[in-house]
Parts: structure tokens; sequence; C-alpha cells
């Protein structure tokens, strides 16, 4: 059953703090809707949640799906963890990935019903997914599994009802994330190996503008967000934060974490904001790691490279973490099964971040 705790952060300027319970199992991915109304968290679980981001009240289940791709009333078994999710960017559609054989699509808004699932024999076990700005195609990001290869599927989604597998590339390392370039011409694709690549959203060859691959780390690509049209942040668990030019396709800034990260966010209407967070696993932090100190969000300013403070909110490694579009909150996702939502209002710049 989910539900909701609310509290308050002492500060200076008081954010109010609601606690998403619903997910039974670690939560690896989340999203507002592009109007900022809602708040979409995917889990391991199988289930993908909705909730209101004015309080993080429930709202809908997406899912789940059974053993064989239907609906279900239960997750079936491990094959049905969510591995990701995009939602379309008039707010109308989510496309959900699962780690084996299914990708899901929903209808948010209306009746918000099930549509129709779907598996491509050609790649498998899906690690990332991400509608077109125009939601007539998905980009989906594969790893190699068995039989299964990994690689990049193209799907025509202009027909929900109906979509068509219309380009492969495969490749013989694991896809981990997927951005798109703001006029969707070149993909942004991580891979575990710590390294990114462009690819031509048209031909899936290495894009001509920057054909050689960035090496962000020896870490996994654990995050690549693009950022106001333009620039990328990319995360890799190698305590590292790259920031590269949408348009010049330049490293324009690096960022050493204290941490493994596994996720940032720029503030969307305070660009020097940036808060990350992640935390190396629970089960090997020991006695000389305090843990309450892993598992921050931590806020910094990225044009002074000046760290403002933090905020403790779950007790286990953070995987995901947005801003509402209209900048006034926060939400992040743990592998402790909990959603925080954290509004601090307008005054976020002037925040008073604990230390």
């Amino acid at each position: 059953m989910a539900s909701v705790w609310m509290g308050k952060v002492a500060n200076v300027y008081t954010a109010h703090v609601f606690s998403l319970h619903g997910h039974t199992r670690p939560i690896t991915k989340l999203r507002y809707t592009p109007d900022g109304d809602y708040i979409i968290t995917g889990s391991t679980d199988g289930y993908t949640h909705m909730w209101t981001s004015i309080n993080g009240q429930f709202v809908q289940t997406f899912g789940p799906i059974g053993s064989e791709g239907d609906p279900g009333t239960i997750a079936s078994d491990q094959g049905i963890a969510v591995s990701d999710f995009t939602v379309s960017s008039d707010g109308e559609y989510v496309a959900v990935s699962h780690v084996l054989d299914f990708i899901a699509l929903y209808k948010v808004t209306g009746d918000r019903a099930y549509i129709k699932t779907y598996k491509f024999p050609e790649i498998t076990a899906y690690s990332a997914i991400q509608y077109s700005r125009d939601g007539r195609r998905l980009f989906v990001g594969g790893r190699l599994i068995m039989k299964s290869k990994a690689g990049i599927l193209v799907l025509d989604a202009s027909d929900p009802k109906d979509v068509k597998c219309t380009k492969i590339k495969c490749m013989s390392e694991d896809v981990t994330c997927i951005a798109l370039s703001p006029l969707d011409d070149y993909l942004v694709v991580g891979f575990a190996s710590g390294v990114v690549q462009l690819f031509d959203a048209e031909t899936l060859e290495p894009y001509s503008k920057m054909k050689d691959p960035i090496v962000v780390g020896n870490g996994q690509i654990m995050s690549i967000q693009l950022y106001n049209n333009s620039m990328f942040t990319i995360c890799c668990s190698d305590k590292k934060i790259v920031i590269l030019g949408a348009k010049t396709l330049t490293v324009l800034k690096k960022v050493s974490t204290e941490y493994p990260v596994h996720c940032c966010a720029i503030h969307p209407n305070i660009p020097n904001l940036m808060v990350y967070a992640g935390g190396m696993d629970s089960k090997i932090v020991t006695q000389t790691t305090h843990i309450e100190n892993t598992f921050k969000l931590f806020f910094i300013d990225i044009a002074q490279d000046v760290k403002l403070g933090s905020i403790q909110a779950h007790v286990g490694p953070v995987h995901d973490l947005a801003f509402n579009p209209n900048g006034e909150d926060l939400v992040s996702c743990s592998e402790d099964s909990t959603t925080f939502l954290i509004k601090v209002g307008k005054d976020f710049k002037n925040y008073n971040f604990i230390k």
C-alpha cells in the first residue's frame, strides 16, 4: 500500500519533506512529468508508480508485467524488474523497459491505461530507454546476456499499439545510459567501462563531429542527463562527473566527488547549483566510514567549485534524483526503497544547506 510521510527540515528556509512509500525493493529510476505535476518512480520490484508533486500522494501504478509480458497483479520474477523508463515530451505516454525481455507502453493522461508489451529478440536485456523529442522514436540500450547481444535498438513508436524495430546496432560492450541531443541528431551513450560515445541518431554510426569516445573514468557510467538543451551531465561510479557542451561537444567541467556518484542534476533556474548523490554499497561500509555521510545529497556551486552543504535523507545508496522543472522542489530515490520529495519553494537559491 502506498503511503506518504511528511516532516520538516529545520533551517533558515524551512523545507517540507515527504517520504513516498509504496515500493518494496530498490528504486532505481525517477522522473518528473514534463509539466512538473507528477513524479514517476521505477523499481526492481517490477512496479512503476506515479505520485503528485504537490505532496507526494500516490496516484497510479503502471504494471506490473507477468512472465509472459501480459499485465498482472503481482510482479512475477526477477526478470520483470524495471531497468529504466521514459516519458514522452508531451507527457502523454510512458515506456518502461524491464531487465529481461519486455518493453511496456502506458497512457499517462486520461484513463492512464496499459497499451501493449513488446519484445525484440535481438537484444533482450534492456538497460536504458529514451523517447525522441517528437515521441515518434524510442532508443533502447541493452546488455550482453547469454545469447542476447549488447547494443542499441531504434523503435518506431509513432503508433503505440504497433511499435516496430527499425534499426539495430550490436556492440561488444554493455550500454548503461542513453541521452538524446537537443535536436535529436545524435545520441550520447554510456557504457559499463566508463566510456561515453556519440552516435548519429539516424545511422547509429559514430557521430561525425565527435567520433572519438570520451573516457570519463574506470567505473560504470551511471547517468547521462541533458540540461536546458545546452549541456549533458555525465556521472561515473568512479567518483567523477563530467559536463559536456551539447553544441560545442567539448568537456566544460570535471567534478571529483568523495563517494561513488550515481546521479546529479543542475537546478533549472540557478545554472551553477548542482546536486549529486550516490554512495558505496551498504554491504561494504565499515565502521571507519560513517554511513550517514555516504548517502547524502551533496550541493555544490559548479562555477566556483564551492561545496554548499548537504541533505541527509536516505539510509542506502541514492540511485536517482531530479529537480522539478519549476525549480521549487527536489526528489530522490534509493536502495532503501524510499523516495523523498523535498519542497523548498522559490527561495531555493537562498537555502541554508546543512554543512
